[in-house]
């Protein structure tokens, strides 16, 4: 997180994560922290172009949950949706702890929006709001944040779920995907099928791994070496997706088209339609 971060910018400690997705961690650019993971203000892009793509006149309500976190990942998809001319007809918040959301998910409803977007920082209250406007019988899709691709996600909002689509960073079709899988499968087992933060994670390690073999193991060679990178091949996100940092960028991903878009279909992910 953003604290996490700060403490290893004092220390000149090189710092990456898949993550962490708040806007501030690298805009503006810190000299330490590397992200291979996607900033919600790109991710709120894909969400938008997603949604565009469906509907060139959609209409979109947003629930969020008013926690600190919530808030700032919530006003970085409400800024992209505007940028990309999507009217927002209702904004709905959930305070942490709340049982009832029976009122939230009617004043959805009677707005009658096209899609709607879950955007925020507590996963139990957001599930909690997809499992009443499920039981309301809404019909508008519902979609989400890259919060929502997290493997316990899927078992929390149970059947309600289905058909839920979110930002992700990683192409279950991308061949390079599927042998990183195999190599964790056989060093960890069966269970582990199917994680993408794993996926991620081993990506990340193969990124820092290439950094020391390029620049050597000590703090200011190895952040050199990071920053140095250039067109590096990556098996994440869009199919010949590749690294290039520099003084000015640290983001792995810093458009929405080098996202990919994942739905939740019976308990498991797999590539969006």
């Amino acid at each position: 997180g953003i604290a996490a971060q700060a403490k290893a910018e004092e220390l000149k400690i090189p710092d990456a994560s898949g993550n962490t997705a708040e806007r501030l961690t690298t805009v503006p650019p810190k000299r330490y922290y590397f992200r291979i993971g996607i900033r919600d203000s790109v991710a709120g892009q894909a969400l938008a172009r997603y949604i565009k793509a469906r509907n060139p006149a959609a209409k979109v309500a947003v629930v969020r949950d008013s926690t600190e976190s919530g808030l700032l990942i919530s006003d970085d998809y409400v800024t992209q949706l505007k940028a990309a001319g999507i009217p927002i007809v209702d904004i709905e918040q959930i305070t942490p702890g709340t049982v009832d959301v029976t009122a939230q998910a009617l004043k959805v409803r009677q707005a009658a929006p096209d899609f709607v977007v879950l955007a925020g920082a507590s996963t139990p209250d957001l599930a909690n709001y997809i499992k009443m406007h499920v039981a309301l019988h809404n019909t508008a899709p519902l979609l989400g944040s890259t919060l929502f691709g997290t493997p316990s996600f899927a078992t929390l909002v149970g059947p309600a779920g289905e058909g839920f689509i979110f930002p992700s960073n990683v192409d279950w079709s991308r061949p390079e995907v599927n042998a990183d899988e195999e190599l964790i499968v056989a060093g960890l087992g069966e269970k582990m099928r199917g994680d993408w933060t794993l996926i991620q994670t081993w990506e990340l390690m193969r990124m820092i791994t290439t950094g020391m073999e390029r620049g050597g193991t000590t703090r200011e060679t190895l952040r050199n070496a990071l920053e140095g990178l250039k067109n590096w091949p990556i098996a994440l996100g869009t199919r010949g997706m590749t690294v290039t940092f520099s003084p000015q960028n640290h983001d792995v991903f810093i458009r929405g088209d080098q996202v990919v878009m994942m739905q939740l279909h019976d308990g498991k992910y797999s590539n969006a339609k």
